[in-house]
């Protein structure tokens, strides 16, 4: 029976909502992963925006699953830009080295009144460069909503519409360490992919981007053929998901492991008008990203992609543990707590170990 082992991965993006599903998802995530970068735009109007909530937060996760290597960053919303000054010091004394920015509107309770364009003003120009200073990473979702005139731009294009605003970011603060959350379209990863190294950038990929595209999604006539598969950023072409799959096979260490891992119940995504955006992959992903990099013979780029990559650029040292892979067919859950799972029903060419 064929075998893959590789050094314990790191999750370099998923969501743990807070409560009753909280405990119900985390498990799966710390069985697979020794540790990850833990979001905090959560269900309502929960925003993980101080230091006392960051805290309070890790602080469950860790009851939860006591070993694993919880990063929580702080999210940036108008409260926090308002208090930067005050936060960042207070924030580096606690180790607190992430902050992620989710524009208003474009996801699972982002920043009310924050968009990209915002990066142009004083304010997060200031935020930017005590970013520098104090040698924190610039966590961001980049995708862009609404063009100059106000209109809304298609789903399908705002994250390529977004690298104008990273190419500002590059440009002005050179310096700046960038995390680009879930590359999804195939300008933004040939635009990362042919940068100088000299610039501070990651960027994660999500297995969902790399299985699934547009019309599984939403048919020609922008109706939902399956609202199970929906997410932000959206699944998108065969070009696409190409480029996705070469980034995680090229063996650069500025792409690595983040399964966006997001839940939510079944009657919120499947409910007719406006479906949750979200995709709880975590019971199956390290399984799929095996499959993947075995089907393609890259077998030698998988342990560097889930397991070394993401700790470096995070400044973690890779866990010590191993995990074990076995070439067995596994039937995919359908449910886990009411949540439906990516792909549920189906079956998995490879499960992890016992």
């Amino acid at each position: 029976m064929e075998t893959i082992e590789i050094t314990k991965p790191f999750n370099g993006h998923v969501h743990f909502r807070n409560g009753q599903m909280m405990k119900d998802v985390v498990p799966y995530t710390a069985q697979h992963y020794f540790g990850g970068v833990c979001m905090g735009n959560l269900p309502g109007d929960e925003v993980i925006d101080t230091i006392e909530k960051n805290l309070a937060y890790k602080g469950a996760i860790l009851e939860i699953a006591p070993s694993f290597k919880a990063i929580v960053p702080l999210m940036v919303t108008q409260n926090l830009l308002a208090n930067r000054k005050t936060i960042f010091p207070a924030a580096k004394k606690l180790g607190i080295r992430v902050y992620k920015f989710l524009p208003g509107g474009l996801s699972t309770n982002g920043s009310p009144g924050l968009s990209l364009y915002d990066f142009y003003t004083p304010a997060f120009r200031e935020f930017f460069e005590l970013l520098i200073e104090n040698d924190c990473v610039f966590s961001c979702h980049f995708e862009v909503e609404f063009d100059t005139n106000g209109k809304k731009i298609d789903p399908r294009y705002q994250e390529e519409q977004a690298i104008l605003f990273l190419q500002y970011l590059l440009r002005n603060f050179p310096k700046l360490k960038i995390m680009v959350e879930h590359a999804s379209s195939w300008q933004m990863i040939h635009f990362i992919r042919n940068l100088p190294r000299k610039y501070r950038i990651g960027v994660t990929l999500a297995i969902h981007h790399a299985s699934i595209t547009f019309p599984m999604v939403i048919n020609w006539r922008g109706k939902f053929v399956d609202s199970r598969l929906y997410c932000k950023p959206i699944a998108k072409y065969p070009k696409d998901r190409e480029a996705v799959i070469e980034a995680m096979f090229s063996g650069d260490p500025r792409f690595f492991l983040g399964t966006d891992s997001a839940p939510h119940l079944l009657e919120a995504k499947i409910r007719k008008e406006k479906p949750a955006a979200g995709i709880f992959s975590d019971p199956i992903s390290l399984q799929k990203y095996a499959e993947l990099f075995d089907a393609h013979g890259k077998r030698k780029y998988f342990e560097n992609f889930a397991s070394i990559f993401g700790p470096e650029f995070y400044g973690l040292d890779p866990s010590k543990e191993k995990i074990t892979l076995v070439k067995e067919a596994e039937k995919n859950p359908k449910l886990i707590a009411g949540i439906p799972v990516f792909l549920g029903g189906g079956e998995t060419a490879w499960r992890v170990k016992n």
